[in-house]
């Protein structure tokens, strides 16, 4: 029986050792997932900041292209108003080029 005693006794001593190792190791992860957690949260707040900063961004640039959209209209308006003012100067200037040519034939015909 004293042979058993000291087997359980050795047993209890390299189990107690195990056990107590085992417990390092397992708080040594912890403390290595608590730190991957606390990297991974900085990660996820990096990334919220760039989200925010490129959804800002992207507001200014529709901003932009709205702005742009309403100039190029204007602009297309004003082209559109500037063609109508040339044919209607054009029309002037073939009325008056008509005009002179039926002076500059009746001159003609009273030269002769």
């Amino acid at each position: 029986m004293s042979e058993q005693a000291a087997e359980v006794s050795s047993d209890d001593g390299n189990g107690v050792d195990r056990d107590v190792d085992e417990l390092g190791t397992l708080q040594a992860q912890v403390e290595d997932h608590h730190d991957c957690i606390e990297f991974l949260e900085l990660q996820a707040l990096d990334a919220a900041k760039s989200l925010k900063q490129a959804a800002a961004t992207q507001e200014e640039l529709r901003a932009r292209v709205k702005r742009r959209g309403e100039r190029l209209k204007e602009a297309e308006a004003e082209i559109a108003r500037l063609s109508k003012e040339h044919e209607e100067l054009a029309a002037v200037i073939n009325s008056m080029v008509e005009r002179l040519q039926e002076l500059s034939d009746r001159l003609n015909a009273k030269a002769e």
